[in-house]
């Protein structure tokens, strides 16, 4: 059996399609990472910081935790410091601001063939709970090491990386809901 016939019987030309495309975006990824998006990191770093403590103050009497733009060591664009009656208790970094989260899912929906419409609605609305859910995870991580340090850890390491992937998972499984992939003796190979 020819290569070629393999190929389309274990992999239609959708499936290849998908493999391409994903290839092409981890190229694309590594590239804008390797530049260090300055002009990207310190505005949403800065936004993040900004209303992680909105959101911690709404549940205080009095708006203890505050915000500053600060350099840490070892970083190359300064992180948001969030204080709580000036003393620091966590930094949001180039690393915690949901870019790389939203670029992962940016992939998925890459990826898979769809409308432009469709895509472009999916993007939207991952951007803005990924974001939305970022903020809170960054709120949720400056209360635990403010009262139980002990598990700050335990929660930055996995418990809100859980969170962050499970919820971008979800999104993708309810863009697939409608994606159907053709092969080429015109059987579909539906995803439910």
């Amino acid at each position: 059996m020819p290569l070629k016939e393999i190929l389309n019987n274990y992999f239609p030309s959708t499936v290849r399609l998908i493999l391409i495309k994903a290839l092409l975006f981890f190229m694309f990824y590594k590239f804008l990472f390797f530049l260090e998006l300055k002009t990207v990191h310190y505005p949403l770093t800065s936004h993040v910081g900004k209303y992680t403590t909105i959101l911690l103050n709404t549940f205080v009497d009095a708006p203890y935790f505050s915000v500053n733009t600060e350099f840490v060591k070892g970083q190359t664009t300064p992180s948001s410091q969030i204080y709580f009656k000036n003393k620091k208790i966590v930094f949001i970094a180039d690393s915690c601001n949901g870019l790389i989260a939203f670029m992962r899912y940016l992939s998925f929906i890459f990826c898979f063939p769809s409308g432009i419409k469709r895509k472009l609605f999916y993007v939207i609305l991952g951007a803005i709970i990924i974001h939305i859910l970022n903020i809170i995870r960054c709120a949720a991580l400056a209360y635990i090491n403010l009262y139980h340090q002990s598990y700050f850890s335990v929660a930055h390491d996995h418990l809100f990386k859980y969170v962050m992937y499970g919820t971008i998972l979800i999104l993708w499984v309810f863009f697939l809901r409608k994606v159907h992939l053709q092969r080429k003796d015109k059987k579909k190979l539906n995803y439910v």
